[in-house]
């Protein structure tokens, strides 16, 4: 039997980018929603500056570097839907009926505006949590490149302007609905497909994609 082993620095890189998500998000709780203004937290969300522009995109690239996307096409959906969508929507929809009946039971709404938004909920957004459905779709994407062998070149260079489309859309067309939030799934796709670029053309020195990354971004 065939045993797996763990690849330190990915589980040590995924431990930094979740921390950096949970105080992301903490922050935000802490001032918008509770309306505390903590100095020390206000010091120390400044320096998001350093990380925002890649923590986000660093969780595709790790999901696209530890995905096989060797699978048929069709079985590869399966998969995903198996592993990704479905618990998505379970979970989603648990915590859309537990936020719902909490407005409920407050007298803000009716019961009938609750299974309204429960519904839309799940058929737009897959319980109004973008990632994990941004992930479903832009590894089918990159799942079928691989699958019809598009030159590497010509697949970046498509999945660029994807990027900057998804980039239009999401700033500039806040009446197209982003439904499954597939803006955001034309933005990430490039970074899940782009680990195999970086690997081919910098002959496996992932430090100077790192190096080119931060100059652009910064």
């Amino acid at each position: 039997m065939k045993t797996k082993t763990r690849v330190q620095y990915l589980d040590i890189t995924k431990a930094l980018l979740i921390i950096m998500v949970v105080w992301g998000h903490f922050s935000l709780m802490e001032n918008i929603c509770y309306k505390i203004y903590n100095p020390y937290t206000i010091i120390i969300s400044d320096l998001k500056l350093y990380w925002e522009a890649f923590f986000m995109p660093a969780f595709f690239i790790i999901s696209g570097y530890c995905s096989s996307f060797n699978k048929p096409l069709k079985h590869f959906i399966l998969s995903r839907i198996k592993t990704i969508l479905l618990p998505t929507l379970i979970v989603g929809v648990i915590t859309q009926i537990e936020s719902c009946l909490s407005i409920y039971f407050q007298g803000f709404e009716s019961i009938y505006w609750c299974i309204k938004t429960i519904i839309k909920s799940v058929i737009l957004t897959i319980g109004n949590e973008w990632f994990l459905p941004t992930l479903f779709i832009g590894s089918i994407g990159v799942c079928f490149i691989s699958q019809k062998k598009i030159n590497k070149k010509v697949a970046l260079s498509l999945l660029f302007i994807l990027f900057l489309l998804g980039l239009y859309l999401y700033n500039n067309v806040k009446s197209l609905y982003n439904i499954w939030f597939f803006k955001h799934a034309l933005m990430a796709t490039i970074f899940i497909y782009i680990l195999e670029i970086v690997l081919n053309q910098f002959n496996g020195n992932i430090g100077q994609w790192v190096k080119l990354y931060l100059f652009i971004h910064y």
